[in-house]
């Protein structure tokens, strides 16, 4: 294949997405600019377990099992997709360092010796993926355990489709949303989990991870102490001065009513709801991780 033909290569149209209680596929009209189809098949409620640095057991023959089922619906899967899952089976993470090496190697053996003083486990048991953010040695990382990820590429694998990325849904989300000259605080929630991510620039300033206690009073407080933190963070960085925007993503009306009230009692902040994904209606079930599917598909490498 000539350059140019590499260069006119079509990106994905496909994209898959697995939470603890589904398996997703989601297929973009030919414009890349909606969701023409979407397939689910229920995953067995005990088909992954969580830890404390994300996904840390994935009991695969039940997970190929509903990939097959899946199958069923789909036909023939892609050769080549991406994969998105919720924001708690990965970490996303924003490290500062002084410099980065130009060989990939050795620049992930300086991520990695950052790593020790963060993670609850040995830094080499975990997968990691980086891009430069910013200035000064800013780098997002997005680290997993390693063997649960390869559980996972082995189900896809074993239907004839190789996973070119697994990306949390906060961190996909962001490559989709509307460049803006304000930064934007992105919020999810799925289950317990809530993401905070920033953006400014049109780069990932900011990521973190919180568990929530129930839904209620408590959830509320926390939602609110994380985006004053973060509103805080944005001052301490000189990006405050025309204000900045809040994005929900998903989440409870009760929790978007309380960020609303909170946005009130701040200077030049604006709260809007990221809305229906563009999909048929009867297609969506999941609203945020049908966005995921649609964010997925856009960044692909080929048909």
């Amino acid at each position: 294949m000539s350059a140019k033909d590499l260069l006119l290569t079509p990106r994905p149209r496909h994209a898959f997405a697995v939470t603890e209680e589904a398996v997703y596929y989601g297929l973009l009209d030919r414009r890349r600019s909606r969701l023409e189809r979407v397939e689910s098949r229920p995953l067995p409620a005990d088909a992954v377990q969580l830890g404390p640095v994300g996904l840390l057991q994935v009991k695969v023959d039940r997970l190929k099992a509903t990939l097959e089922n899946l199958k069923g619906l789909v036909g023939d899967f892609p050769k080549r997709a991406a994969l998105v899952v919720p924001d708690a089976w990965l970490r996303a993470l924003v490290l500062e360092l002084e410099a980065l090496p130009r060989r990939r190697e050795e620049a992930e053996e300086v991520i990695r010796w950052r790593l020790k003083k963060l993670l609850p486990c040995r830094p080499e048991e975990v997968r990691l993926d980086y891009t430069p953010c910013g200035a000064n040695g800013r780098v997002l990382v997005v680290l997993g355990l390693d063997k649960p990820l390869s559980l996972l590429e082995e189900a896809f694998s074993a239907q004839g489709c190789e996973l070119g990325s697994i990306e949390p849904v906060s961190i996909a989300l962001s490559a989709v949303l509307p460049a803006a000259a304000r930064p934007l605080v992105l919020v999810s929630t799925v289950g317990r989990a809530m993401a905070i991510v920033v953006l400014s620039d049109g780069r990932v300033q900011l990521s973190r991870l919180k568990l929530m206690p129930q839904a209620g009073a408590r959830a509320q407080s926390l939602a609110l102490r994380e985006l004053s933190r973060t509103a805080q963070f944005l001052a301490d960085k000189g990006w405050t001065a025309a204000g900045f925007s809040v994005v929900l993503a998903a989440g409870e009306e009760s929790l978007a009513k309380a960020v609303q009230l909170w946005a009130l009692e701040q200077k030049g902040v604006d709260v809007r709801r990221l809305g229906e994904p563009p999909a048929p209606p009867a297609l969506v079930t999941n609203p945020l991780m049908t966005w995921g599917l649609l964010s997925a598909a856009q960044p692909g490498e080929g048909e």
